[in-house]
Parts: structure tokens; sequence; C-alpha cells
């Protein structure tokens, strides 16, 4: 059973290398990663797959594929960036920064900056200043 997943793996692989745009491949080898318990190379796969649904106008399939990673819950911090930048493109940026902050990446310096050129980008100035001066409680001088 397991050798058969991991050559079913392998294969999935390789058809993904050869076909880099079919993304029923990409979310078939994300679910058996995420079947072995490999939750990284999970993530990133389906990430792969929402970002190739979200380029072909399939919306509604790019936000279920993306729903898998917010279940995966990701650290990976290069990989959160591409999933929020991804979740922005989908127009469901609230779902991206409620993710950040449940996996408490939100406080990180270069998410702040991350989070305020989304909402500056969305024309929420208000917004972008809770975020900027949230920490401000604390380190007044550090904002000008």
């Amino acid at each position: 059973e397991m050798v058969n997943r991991e050559a079913a793996i392998a294969i999935y692989r390789k058809i993904c290398t050869l076909e880099p745009a079919s993304h029923e491949d990409q979310l078939r080898l994300a679910q058996g990663l995420e079947e072995l318990g490999n939750f990284e190379g999970a993530s990133h796969e389906y990430l792969k797959a929402a970002q190739q649904l979200a380029q072909k106008g399939n919306i509604s399939q790019a936000v279920a594929a993306s729903d898998n990673l917010l279940r995966l819950k990701p650290r990976d911090k290069n990989l959160v960036r591409e999933l929020f930048a991804l979740l922005c493109q989908l127009d469901l940026a609230g779902r991206g920064i409620d993710y950040l902050k449940s996996i408490s990446v939100d406080a990180g310096p270069d998410f702040k900056v991350l989070i305020t050129e989304t909402f500056l980008g969305d024309g929420k100035l208000d917004s972008a200043k809770v975020i900027l001066l949230e920490d401000g409680q604390k380190t007044p001088n550090s904002i000008p």
C-alpha cells in the first residue's frame, strides 16, 4: 500500500514536470503527499495548483485549492508570502490576513509591510494605518 502510494507520487511528479500546467495532476500529487504525511511538500503542490487555476481564471477552484493550504497551515515564510499574494489576487485579502494572524507571523516586520501594501493597494488607508501603528504603542519613535 505504502509502496504503491510512493510509486503513484513519483509518477505524478513526473507528469507535473512534463505537463506543468496540469492542475489536476498537481492536485493529485498534493493529495498523495498529504496522505503520506508530507504536509510541507503537499502545501507547495497545493499552492502551485491554486496558482495555475488562478492563471486560468478558474477562481472557485483556485479558492478550493488554497483552502487546502489554509487547512494544512504551512509556516514556510516564502510559501506563506506566495499564498498571501494569491489570496489577495483572488480578492481574499481578509482571509489571508486572518491566516497570517492564526500562525502569528503577521507580527514580523516583512509581513507587516506586506499586509500594509495590500491595504494601500486596495485603497484601505485606515486599515493600513492600524497595522503600521500596532507596534507604535510600544515604540512610538519607531514610526516617523
